[in-house]
């Protein structure tokens, strides 16, 4: 920007402070209060689920009322990124809000810290278009707990070796914080978490870890020798596929925390669950690269295996004209499948057992 132009911006500044213009403490500036708040003195309204405005001195407050400790990270329903926001800038009033406006607007910039508080983050996606983009563990954005170090993986494949907390995979499968409990306990299974609807089921025992995983399947597309049930006889409508952790002979109320799994081979994973994976072959490197997919030659579960032969995670593949439509914990955003070699287009839905970063591709 021209020196010339930037003077005549200062003397405008100069001009306004001088006249009483300039905007009043905590409110943006140009913007009157009532056209923010219900009534005068009362914190604007939130911008795309982050903080409220900020007077100078009053105390941090979420959009609930309460107290914002230090970050604060906001979550925006099912299916979307739990990104963590910075503070507030503070307000800046008078004078310094007209002069930061216009050295940001020479810039090329929007003016930060006018009285509203700007999340670090994209805006959030339209109403009723959630996605699970923020979710993604392939695509490196993880819900890191507090006090964790940066770039250090939460969980590696020598965890494995027990079966895997369900509050740890939250930490790199976002989606699992809206599963809730279907159903009662079931000897040799454990608990279903998940949603009604296509999605990847967890099997949970009682010490909140989890010991398998299924998936449904629609009898109108026909039954497949790796489901559980014997042909023309779905149970409640539906065939489903289940694959498991740990042997369901070992499954029940009083088994231990600290029972070994079949996650550190796939070997013993496949012998585990023989009457499901008798069928199954490699079908080629993940997408994200960092494990190849081993599944059945049609719709089924699909398991992810590493360099090592480690079972590190499974993969649900749904056909993109899904009769139910499209769900937010699905890995693509609604209406972008990809394409499967096998089965065409599709959504996909990943569960990882350990962070991914542990991962080499």
């Amino acid at each position: 920007m021209p020196l010339a132009a930037l003077a005549g911006g200062l003397a405008v500044v100069a001009t306004l402070t001088a006249c009483g213009v300039a905007s009043a403490p905590g409110r943006p500036l140009g913007r009157p209060e009532s056209s923010r708040a219900g009534t005068p003195g009362t914190p604007a309204a939130p911008r795309h689920g982050g903080l409220p405005s900020i007077a100078p001195g009053a105390p941090r407050r979420r959009p609930d009322g309460g107290p914002v400790p230090g970050r604060w990270s906001g979550a925006r329903g099912p299916g979307t990124a739990h990104r963590p926001v910075g503070r507030a800038p503070a307000a800046r009033t008078g004078a310094a809000a007209t002069a930061g406006a216009l050295f940001a607007w020479a810039l090329g910039r929007p003016p930060m810290g006018t009285g509203a508080a700007f999340r670090a983050a994209s805006p959030a996606p339209a109403r009723g278009d959630r996605t699970n983009a923020g979710h993604r563990a392939h695509a490196g954005v993880y819900t890191v707990p507090r006090g964790h170090r940066p770039g250090r993986p939460l969980t590696t494949t020598a965890d494995l070796a027990t079966l895997p907390a369900l509050e740890a995979l939250k930490h790199f499968n976002g989606y699992l914080v809206s599963y809730a409990r279907l159903g009662p306990w079931v000897d040799g299974m454990g608990y279903h978490e998940g949603h009604r609807g296509p999605a990847l089921e967890l099997l949970a025992n009682t010490h909140a870890q989890a010991v398998g995983a299924k998936m449904d399947f629609s009898p109108a597309a026909g039954w497949r020798p790796w489901y559980d049930q014997p042909r023309g006889h779905p149970e409640g409508g539906l065939y489903t596929e289940h694959l498991y952790f740990i042997s369901p002979a070992r499954i029940g109320r009083a088994m231990s925390p600290d029972a070994a799994s079949d996650l550190t081979a796939w070997s013993g994973f496949a012998a585990a669950n023989r009457s499901a994976t008798a069928l199954y072959r490699d079908l080629g490197p993940d997408p994200g690269g960092r494990a190849r997919q081993y599944g059945p030659p049609g719709r089924g579960l699909r398991v992810l295996v590493d360099a090592q032969r480690h079972v590190v995670g499974l993969v649900a593949l749904w056909p993109a004209d899904l009769p139910e439509g499209w769900r937010p914990w699905f890995d693509q955003p609604r209406g972008a499948p990809v394409r499967d070699a096998l089965l065409g287009r599709v959504y996909t839905q990943h569960l990882w057992l350990v962070d991914p970063r542990s991962l080499t591709a």
